[in-house]
């Protein structure tokens, strides 16, 4: 950290199988920044999410295994974690410098952003009928009533006969007279009857009449009426040939809505789903290795393919 660091061009890579037999050459005079401080974001296995959420503030140094050929001999596309995710031993450092999805279905994606938009009081329209112009409509019905208040009230007698009958007995049948309960003129009769069959039959009765006269007050057959004729109100209404005068007023409901005059803004993004999750790590061989330079490594948790999740450090340079 104190020696510095020196760029490509004044240090350039040299194989560990060389004349320097891997010593370090090193010159601080060269150097071109100096590392300021460092922070372990995984350490014998990590997440990808850490390691994503960590790279947003830098490049990451990482050791992994360099030394199988899949990584020595590498050219093109991507190490995945088929056959190398896990633990294979750490022998090199490097850099995770990107992350990409590779393959996978992309979508496209339109949201609506209304965060720039204004909140404003919420109207509505209160629409009301007014009848107060027209002709209020009686239906109205004459009822006549009689009087008889000013006739004279008088007496009427009525006369009427009351029948009692009674069974005969054996001497009155045989008399065919009805003589017993003498203070009673009984007349000795034959009546005809219906049994219960229905069937008419005749009888004889011994019966006495009785004439009855009761009295009771009236008004005078001859004295006619005073006829009352009364209008009166059975229904009220509108003139149904009326039109209503329409009267509509805006008012605030006393909420607040955005404002409808207020136009989204259309977000577009790309989402892809079921892609392969990739670093992009830059090595220090050259780039005349690799992918001029660089090697893309799927991104796995745990030990991570080649071990690169062993040993991870965000590292702050000035």
């Amino acid at each position: 950290m104190a020696n510095g660091i020196s760029s490509a061009a004044d240090y350039p890579y040299v194989s560990y199988y060389g004349d320097n037999e891997g010593a370090c050459q090193h010159d601080s005079a060269n150097s071109i920044a100096r590392v300021t401080s460092k922070q372990e974001v995984a350490y014998y296995g990590g997440n990808v999410a850490d390691i994503r959420a960590a790279l947003e503030h830098g490049p990451l140094t990482i050791a992994l295994r360099a030394g199988l050929d899949v990584f020595m001999y590498y050219d093109s596309g991507v190490i995945d974690a088929a056959n190398w995710d896990g633990w294979q031993g750490i022998d090199h450092a490097v850099i995770i410098v990107g992350y990409e999805l590779h393959g996978g279905e992309t979508t496209i994606i339109e949201t609506e952003d209304w965060s720039h938009c204004e909140m404003v009081a919420e109207t509505e329209v209160i629409t009301t009928e007014s009848y107060d112009h027209c002709e209020w409509i009686q239906e109205k019905e004459t009822i006549s009533e009689e009087s008889w208040d000013h006739c004279e009230v008088i007496e009427q007698e009525t006369s009427w006969t009351k029948r009692r009958c009674r069974r005969p007995s054996a001497e009155e049948r045989e008399a065919e007279e009805c003589w017993l309960r003498p203070r009673w003129e009984w007349e000795y009769e034959w009546e005809t009857f219906v049994n219960r069959r229905g069937k008419e039959k005749e009888r004889d009765r011994c019966c006495r009449y009785i004439e009855k006269t009761t009295t009771e007050e009236i008004i005078d057959p001859d004295c006619e009426p005073v006829i009352t004729e009364t209008e009166v109100i059975i229904d009220e209404y509108w003139d149904p040939t009326c039109e209503p005068i329409i009267t509509e007023e805006i008012v605030e409901t006393g909420n607040y809505i955005r404002d409808p005059t207020c136009e989204a803004n259309i977000i577009t993004e790309e989402v892809t789903t079921d892609a392969m999750p990739v670093w992009v790590v830059q090595n220090s061989w050259g780039t005349a290795w690799g992918d001029d330079g660089f090697v893309r490594i799927e991104a796995t948790d745990g030990y991570g393919v080649l071990t690169m999740n062993f040993w991870t450090q965000l590292v702050s340079v000035e």
